[in-house]
């Protein structure tokens, strides 16, 4: 048997077999091939140590048949491994970067939409002008009372950015746990997708969106933290790329096993050789791209990645019919529909 430790220049083990009472073996051995009696215990061993620039490999062996030319095989073989998993776990340090680095970026966005509409209730310009913070006060009241209608606008926007930030924080962490740590209940799903779309409701009226949305008193088994982060990504796609004045209906169906929850509007083209390119991550549609309504090439990765862990699946059916070109961009029939597993009193 071969006894192997690799560890870092940090003093962190890459891996290792080597049993505890030989640690000190590695830390006092200098050679990188040697012969001798085990002090430990007591018997002929085989060792050796190489140092990396990023780190040591030790192999110990006591089998009688371990020759130094096997033994430097062995150790050949444990430097490619090491070098394979230092570029494994280089990769990986740079996609969970990445990744944070998104959600910063994507919070600070939320962050400067939710700034510039309270800058539309809040003048500061002006409130930096007075050193009173009392007078802030009639300021704001001035403000508000001049304009209701934009000022319930403005916090309605700030609310969805609100929410918003939280799904982003949420995914995150759903990307980041195990699948069992999600809390699959029963929820009535009616309610579930009107809670989520009353974030978006102002966007679809100033767009002119009639939400259609039909009656349904099934209850649903998923995470409902998880579940409003998917619908809240519809909604917002649906904000982005829903053709304005036309409907979206939404509707329900069930059978014994399963609800089928359906979204049905007229929204940008998706051709046919998109259809597996749009669950991608970071991927936007052609056309989406062309009338720069695209975000970040999430909300159908995040969509399909956290319904299927709600044990559902999501199904994009597109048509290839034109019904309108707006500003340039075609329109057609789409739907989103999304399978649940339906609960049963």
């Amino acid at each position: 048997m071969m006894y192997t430790h690799i560890q870092d220049n940090d003093g962190n083990v890459i891996c290792t077999n080597l049993p505890d009472d030989l640690i000190v073996e590695f830390n006092q051995c200098r050679e990188e091939y040697e012969s001798t009696m085990c002090p430990i215990r007591g018997i002929p061993k085989k060792h050796g140590k190489i140092s990396l620039s990023s780190g040591s490999i030790y192999l110990c062996s006591y089998d009688k048949e371990i020759t130094r030319k096997i033994f430097a095989r062995h150790m050949h073989m444990c430097s490619e491994l090491y070098a394979s998993i230092l570029s494994s776990r280089a990769i990986l340090r740079e996609h969970e970067r990445k990744k944070i680095i998104r959600l910063e970026h994507n919070i600070e966005t939320y962050h400067k939409k939710i700034q510039e509409e309270l800058e539309e209730i809040i003048p500061l310009d002006t409130i930096k002008a007075s050193n009173i913070w009392k007078e802030w006060l009639e300021i704001i009241k001035e403000n508000v009372e001049n304009d209701f209608k934009k000022t319930a606008v403005s916090l309605l926007h700030i609310i969805k950015n609100m929410k918003l930030i939280k799904a982003e924080i949420e995914v995150f962490d759903l990307f980041n746990t195990n699948v069992e740590s999600l809390q699959i209940a029963p929820h009535p799903i009616h309610k579930v997708v009107n809670l989520a779309m009353q974030s978006f409701w102002i966007e679809f009226v100033q767009k002119s969106i009639e939400i259609k949305i039909g009656t349904s008193y099934d209850k649903v088994l998923i995470d409902y933290p998880s579940f409003s982060v998917v619908l809240g990504h519809i909604f917002d796609n649906a904000v982005k790329y829903a053709c304005p004045n036309y409907p979206i209906n939404i509707s329900f169906e069930a059978d014994r096993q399963f609800v089928y929850l359906t979204f049905d509007m007229t929204s940008v083209i998706v051709t046919v050789d998109e259809l597996d390119k749009i669950y991608t991550e970071e991927y936007s549609g052609e056309y989406a791209v062309k009338a720069k309504m695209h975000g970040y090439g999430l909300g159908m990765y995040y969509v399909k990645k956290l319904t299927e862990m709600n044990e559902g699946t999501v199904d994009f059916i597109p048509s290839s019919t034109v019904i309108i070109n707006y500003n340039g961009i075609p329109y057609t029939k789409n739907k989103i529909v999304i399978k649940l597993k339906r609960y049963l009193d």
